[in-house]
């Protein structure tokens, strides 16, 4: 390295400037697309033996692909359209997981997320749930509250995850006891 460029890395004045990635709108992935099956449709036609049937295919997708870009054009014009994006924009960023939750009326939680599950880990899920399902069933005949099915249900699902697990739990500790829904109201 010569010592301009040393030099250069040493200043304090130097600024670097780190950009944004660029996020493509939906105008620019309906172009990409469009001359992504252009592309195809010349190459398809340079080959010496053309294929009728999938030459057609491809020029019904570029028919179709050109519709959806011209959509995409007149969507980009008018402003309602783009206040509307934009709000799906902002809400996509930081903040995200606290305006999702805000919208949630009847639990505090999302889903559960079973990408990454087995099909034997799924399938133990369902059954749990049946299971569950039924008990909750059962306890609501005999009058039990709502508050005492879902301690009962969250001692039960403890009890249920400590025997998978090969371990034996004989009672609950005093702090996951103040966290059970109606604590000491029964």
């Amino acid at each position: 390295m010569d010592e301009d460029c040393q030099q250069a890395l040493n200043d304090d004045d130097m600024c670097i400037i780190i950009r944004e990635p660029v996020k493509m709108t939906a105008y620019d992935r309906r172009f990409t697309e469009l001359r992504a099956l252009q592309a195809k449709r010349d190459r398809l036609i340079e080959c010496e033996p053309i294929n009728p049937q999938v030459l057609a295919v491809v020029e019904r997708q570029i028919e179709k692909a050109q519709e959806r870009f011209e959509i995409e054009g007149k969507r980009g014009l008018e402003d309602i359209w783009r206040k509307r994006h934009g709000i799906d924009e902002w809400r996509a960023g930081p903040g995200k997981e606290e305006y999702n939750a805000s919208r949630r009326t009847v639990r505090a939680t999302p889903n559960e997320k079973l990408t990454g599950w087995t099909l034997e880990q799924k399938e133990r899920r369902k059954a749990d749930k049946r299971s569950d399902n039924g008990w909750i069933k059962r306890r609501q005949e005999k009058g039990w509250t709502e508050d005492q099915i879902k301690c009962g249900l969250i001692v039960r699902q403890g009890e249920r995850a400590a025997t998978r697990k090969g371990q034996e739990q004989t009672t609950l500790d005093q702090a996951t006891m103040e966290q059970l829904p109606g604590y000491g109201s029964f």
